[in-house]
């Protein structure tokens, strides 16, 4: 009979569920959203199936047949859809590939609208997107068991892929290896709580005022080291945030909160394996002699790689038949172990009070826990780190110009330089700045970095004014670059969010033009919302009108936007365009006058 006497000794693995034949176990959640097994002693018989599928209790036995040393290789795939849909370099499709082939069924994780996470097998090739990539809380295999091994009995051909714990517990259930049988385990860090995540996605969709139906971690559209989370609105707005944005990752990754008790307590680190194949994200890691400059361009492009640990005979034979879709390098084991550290140990205790966590996650939003915890449990080294990266951020800009320094203490004021964390504008060198009214000027979301130059000595010219009652709102990271001519006219109202202009960009308002977050734009990119204060006898005729250029818009070069136009979320405005009309989210636009060339766009920046 299955009795948890502490939490640690249950990984939430749900065997104990399938093996018993009398239905006497049910799973009961805690107050930290975690299930663990709790038996009807009516029903119980005592077989001690359910002890016997434990992967607590049963792990030696599930650790003796795998390779000592396994073999280690970095992959992407050669298909860049399904590699910019993975989460990492798109490994598993290609493993998939043979089985759908053959004709076999494919185990993964798939969510509901709900957000709850549930084991399944699939035939069909076409409902690969549903389980493939990463999902960063616990998954219910209740039943799944069951179907893998019915699968397995009939001659069909399985794969199947899943944390540690669970594929230990498989191992257990099935009581044998079957021919037709394929184990895949992920490098597991720990797996949150369900509660934790179901509680951020509730926040994400009361902050953005729509709810949130869809959710995809690690997307590749700000990068892949960024481990950025997209969140699909309810009123079709995509919602990025990176790891140093997201208040998940920091009770997942940064204090280990959010993590079930038994991944303290880990017991599938180290080697051997108890799956054939081991696969995860290939991060070089310090001084890692395979990422050479070359391995870069070849592997890498920050579009995510995945690394391959092969531990059987079985697992090696797989993988061979299946490098047809992958660009595939043999690599030395011990290249993938310091970026990888949980391949070998359990994660460290949890940095802040859990039981207070737990109690308060009930009490309060998720931003205001997350504002709780993180201002209070900056360490003294933390926020030294952070005034010191402060200080050397403008020594980098300024070295020894003293000139410089007298520029940045006029335009923010010496306390704010040198005794706050406040954002600042920074102008560097051969930038000219003008701000009639600096009350008008809000640095809440971010610096403001003016005339930021690649050509080292090149003295070209960036200008940037507001005049009279004109506004500037910073609501990110603003850099402008070298060249351009930002200019807000008297009662004029320019919003910057995260963003980056290149050089001889241009921006003319007197009305209202708002940048989005993650905006990049090429070289001589001009956006204006008036035309200059000349009318035309036309009828309906207005000299300015608001400009919006949303998340994440690319703008390649020589493009000129006009009055009156929005550019949605996640567009492409091609080389030479000329933008008179609104251009919808994630199409791409071309042409003068600008026309759609394409739908359902994403990319890289």
């Amino acid at each position: 009979m299955v009795e948890i006497s502490e939490k640690k000794n249950c990984t939430g693995c749900c065997a104990c569920v399938d093996a018993c034949a009398k239905n006497a176990i049910s799973l009961q959640i805690d107050n930290e959203g975690f299930w663990y097994p709790v038996v009807d002693k009516e029903l119980c018989v005592n077989c001690g199936l359910c002890n016997k599928v434990c992967p607590v209790e049963n792990v030696p036995k599930i650790k003796k047949e795998n390779f000592t040393t396994p073999k280690s290789f970095a992959a992407i795939n050669k298909n860049l859809y399904v590699r910019f849909e993975s989460t990492s370099g798109g490994l598993f499709s290609a493993l998939t590939d043979r089985i759908f082939r053959e004709g076999g069924l494919v185990g993964g994780t798939v969510s509901d609208e709900e957000f709850n996470l549930t084991q399944i097998l699939i035939d069909n090739k076409g409902d690969l997107e549903k389980i493939r990539g990463s999902k960063y809380y616990q998954s219910n295999s209740t039943g799944f068991y069951k179907s893998v091994k019915a699968a397995l009995q009939e001659g069909r051909k399985v794969l199947v892929c899943g944390i540690p714990c669970q594929m230990a517990a498989l191992r257990n259930y099935l009581g044998k290896d079957y021919e037709n049988l394929i184990i895949v385990d992920l490098i597991c860090l720990c797996i949150p709580s369900p509660k934790v995540f179901k509680k951020y996605i509730e926040d994400v969709g009361e902050r953005y005022g729509s709810p949130v139906v869809a959710t995809r971690a690690k997307s590749k559209e700000l990068g892949w080291r960024k481990l950025t989370q997209v969140f699909v609105l309810k009123d079709g707005r995509h919602i990025y945030q990176t790891h140093d944005e997201n208040p998940f990752q920091y009770f997942f990754l940064s204090t280990r909160t959010s993590c079930r008790p038994s991944c303290y307590d880990c017991k599938y680190k180290g080697f051997p394996r108890i799956a054939d194949i081991t696969i995860g994200d290939f991060w070089s890691g310090n001084n890692n002699p395979v990422y050479t400059k070359e391995f870069k361009k070849e592997f890498d492009n920050d579009l995510g790689t995945s690394v391959v640990i092969v531990n059987s005979q079985k697992g090696l034979d797989y993988l061979n038949a299946s490098k047809g879709s992958l660009k595939i390098k043999e690599i030395p084991f011990e290249s993938v172990l310091p970026g990888n550290r949980a391949l070998l140990y359990p994660i460290m205790p949890t940095t802040i009070n859990r039981d207070e966590f737990y109690e308060n996650l009930d009490k309060y939003s998720f931003t205001d826990l997350y504002d709780m915890y993180h201002k209070k449990n900056l360490t003294l080294k933390q926020k030294l780190k952070k005034i010191i990266k402060r200080y050397y951020g403008l020594f980098k800009h300024y070295r020894f110009n003293i000139f410089s320094y007298l520029r940045i203490i006029y335009y923010n004021g010496f306390a704010k330089v040198f005794f706050s964390d406040k954002n600042l504008i920074i102008p560097l060198k051969h930038s000219i700045c003008r701000f009639a009214n600096k009350k008008n000027i809000n640095l809440e979301g971010g610096d403001l970095i003016i005339g930021l130059k690649r050509v080292k000595g090149s003295k070209l010219e960036t200008r940037f004014i507001v005049e009279g009652t004109g506004k500037l709102d910073i609501n990110g990271n603003s850099i402008i670059g070298y060249g351009a001519d930002i200019e807000v006219f008297d009662g004029g109202h320019l919003e910057m969010g995260s963003c980056c202009l290149n050089i001889n960009n241009e921006i003319i308002c007197s009305n209202s033009i708002k940048i989005g977050n993650y905006v990049n734009m090429g070289r001589n990119v001009c956006i204006r919302d008036n035309n200059g204060g000349h009318f035309i006898n036309r009828p309906f005729y207005k000299d300015s009108r608001p400009v919006v250029i949303e998340d994440k818009v690319w703008i390649c070069s020589n493009v000129t936007i006009m009055p009156g136009v929005t550019i949605g979320e996640g567009a492409i405005v091609g080389e030479n365009s000329f933008v008179t009309e609104n251009v919808p989210p994630y199409t791409m636009v071309s042409g003068n006058p600008a026309k759609v060339v394409d739908t359902d766009v994403l990319y890289k920046m």
